[in-house]
């Protein structure tokens, strides 16, 4: 059981929405991902990526966006400007 199949489970003993399940529970299994939880996964899984680079201290301008998932699939191209955005202000600020 990966740490996904764990959190859905939780989150089923919680009573939390399918969404938000199936969300969590494919976030690594985009492929697999059945049509109804795919966007939330994908999410998820940009998120995931997201704060493993920030743990890292690998968070800039051109790792901001996964290059293996695509956000203008799921209507995200919109966040990905404002959060590219807000990154370089952020790195401007800190260095």
């Amino acid at each position: 059981m990966d740490h996904g199949e764990m959190a859905a489970w939780l989150l089923e003993q919680w009573n939390l929405k399918s969404a938000m399940i199936g969300a969590v529970q494919y976030h690594h299994l985009l492929d697999s991902a059945p049509d109804g939880h795919h966007a939330d996964a994908v999410l998820i899984a940009w998120a995931d990526s997201v704060a493993h680079l920030h743990h890292r201290g690998e968070l800039s301008e051109d790792t901001l966006v996964h290059p293996t998932l695509s956000l203008e699939t799921v209507g995200l191209k919109r966040v990905v400007d404002v959060l590219t955005s807000a990154s370089i202000r952020a790195n401007a600020i800190l260095t």
